[in-house]
């Protein structure tokens, strides 16, 4: 073979080889776009209905009450406290990822339809840092409230609970209606437009 043909076959190669990495950015790049497009006008998700009156069953959940400042232990927010209204928990740890991008949503649900009779609260299930003794977790998690502005009290499992002995993936938001009764379950991250959905068919329940 020539040097002139070597030549040749080198730059068809690198011919083939830039046109096939094109092809594969343009594919990324159309990919990415779509996916917007369905994320921002909500096309990719379908409304999963509530679960009907007669096979819904009453939630129980108590936990102490993480304040701006005071002993967490002093003060329990409890479910049946709630009657009456709408309920929204959201199982969240600062360190997951999707919990924090949805964080932004939830604080504007809260604030929309609080007025409404709907109450927000966020469940921490975050572990103490085994490697800053000086930083546990009640520290950390009122430094976030305070940071984010959380207009919601976050709920602190007390250490016999279950929740700290199963591996519970988050984020997990459930929603109860005014008599304490579990009406959706929501595994992974909530659809902000379907949330909305299903508040306003609760609170049109009587």
């Amino acid at each position: 073979m020539t040097t002139e043909q070597t030549s040749t076959t080198a730059t068809r190669r690198l011919r083939t080889g830039m046109g096939m990495g094109a092809a594969f950015l343009i594919g990324v790049a159309t990919f990415a776009a779509v996916f917007a497009i369905l994320r921002y006008f909500n096309l990719g998700n379908t409304y999963e209905p509530l679960t009907p009156l007669t096979q819904r069953t009453a939630g129980a959940l108590e936990m102490p009450v993480l304040s701006g400042a005071g002993d967490t232990t002093s003060v329990d927010w409890s479910l049946h406290d709630q009657a009456g209204k709408v309920v929204v928990v959201n199982y969240f740890a600062t360190w997951c990822g999707p919990c924090m991008e949805e964080l932004p949503d939830l604080i504007a649900v809260a604030k929309e339809f609080g007025p409404r009779g709907v109450v927000v609260v966020a469940v921490s299930l975050d572990q103490d840092n085994e490697r800053e003794k000086d930083t546990p977790r009640e520290t950390v998690l009122r430094a976030f409230a305070k940071d984010k502005a959380l207009p919601f009290p976050i709920l602190v499992p007390p250490a016999d609970s279950i929740l700290w002995k199963s591996s519970m993936p988050i984020p997990q938001t459930y929603l109860y209606d005014r008599q304490g009764r579990r009406a959706r379950t929501i595994l992974g991250g909530f659809d902000t437009k379907n949330l909305r959905a299903s508040l306003e068919e609760l609170l049109k329940e009587s």
